[in-house]
C-alpha cells in the first residue's frame, strides 16, 4: 500500500474527504474518522473517537477489553487524551485493498455497536466457557 493508492481507495469509498497524504479526515455516516500514514516507519492507523474516558465504568472497560480478544476482530479499543477510540493499526506496506476494505467496515461496526455487541463483525471468537458448552 502507498499514500497514492489508500487516497483513490478513499474516494471509492466516500467521495471526498478532507486532508491529503498521510493524513485524512473522514466522515462515514456521521462517524468521525482520522487516518494517519508514515510510508518511510511502514505504519498506518485509522481511528474514531468513541467517548471521554470519564464516562467508562470499570464494567465497560471490561467488555471492551473482552471485545478486544473476542468481537472487535482487528479493530481494538484505545484510550488516549481522556478519550476512547476504536482503532485499526497495520503495518502499511503489506496492507492489501481488500484487508482495508474490510477492516474500515470492522472500525464502523466497532463504533456502533460500543455499548451493545461490541463487534467488529460477523465473526466471534468464542470464550473458554462458549467452547466448552459446544464440547458438550
Amino acid at each position: 500500500m502507498r499514500n497514492s493508492q489508500l487516497a483513490i481507495i478513499f474516494k471509492d469509498l466516500l467521495g471526498e474527504v478532507s486532508g491529503g497524504f498521510g493524513h485524512w479526515e473522514l466522515n462515514v455516516k456521521g462517524v468521525s474518522m482520522t487516518c494517519y500514514t508514515d510510508e518511510m516507519h511502514n505504519r498506518m492507523r485509522i481511528y474514531a473517537p468513541i467517548t471521554s474516558t470519564e464516562s467508562i465504568t470499570p464494567d465497560i472497560m471490561n467488555l471492551c477489553m473482552e471485545a478486544n480478544f473476542h468481537t472487535v476482530l482487528d479493530v481494538k479499543y484505545a484510550m488516549s487524551d481522556g478519550m476512547l477510540y476504536a482503532a485499526y493499526i497495520h503495518p502499511f506496506k503489506k496492507l492489501t485493498e481488500s484487508q482495508f476494505r474490510n477492516a474500515f467496515t470492522q472500525l464502523y461496526s466497532a463504533i456502533k455497536t460500543f455499548g451493545t455487541t461490541y463487534s467488529g463483525g460477523e465473526l466471534k471468537f468464542p470464550t473458554k466457557d462458549e467452547l466448552r458448552r459446544d464440547m458438550n
